[in-house]
C-alpha cells in the first residue's frame, strides 16, 4: 500500500525514480524496493517523505505506528492529558536527580572537612 502511494505521489510531483530517491537520500535500488514492497521504508525515510509530500501523512502516522507502537502511548490527545502527565513526570525526574546530586555533593564536602582536619591535626 504505501509502494503504490509512494509511486503516486512521485508522479504527482513529476519526479523520476532517481530523483525521488536523490530527494529522500537513499540509493535509487533501495527507492525502487519501496515502490514495489519488497521493503518498507523507516522513520527516517518516511519523515523526508513526509516534507515532499504532506497528503501521505495519514499512510506514514499508521507505519509509524507499526514501526514504534510504545511511541503512540506518548501521542498528545487533543486535551493534552498525556502531555500534562509527561511533563509531571519529567519535573519528578529532575527533582530526584537534584536530591541525588545535592546528597552526593554533601557527603563530598564532609569528607574533605573530614580529611582537612586530619590533615590540620598531623601538622600539628
Amino acid at each position: 500500500m504505501i509502494g503504490k502511494s509512494l509511486a503516486a505521489a512521485r508522479v504527482k510531483l513529476g519526479l523520476t525514480p532517481e530523483q525521488m530517491a536523490a530527494k529522500l537520500r537513499v540509493k535509487p535500488p533501495t527507492y525502487h524496493r519501496y515502490e514495489h514492497e519488497a521493503a518498507l521504508p523507516g522513520t527516517q525515510v518516511l519523515g523526508r517523505l513526509l516534507r515532499l509530500a504532506p497528503e501521505l501523512g495519514p499512510l506514514i502516522a499508521e507505519r509509524r505506528r507499526q514501526l514504534r507502537p510504545e511511541a503512540a502511548r506518548f501521542a498528545t490527545p487533543s486535551n493534552g492529558a498525556r502531555t500534562r502527565e509527561m511533563t509531571e513526570r519529567v519535573g519528578r525526574r529532575h527533582r530526584d536527580q537534584a536530591k541525588r546530586r545535592a546528597m552526593r555533593l554533601r557527603r563530598r564536602d564532609l569528607i574533605a572537612s573530614r580529611v582537612a582536619a586530619r590533615a590540620g591535626r598531623g601538622t600539628e
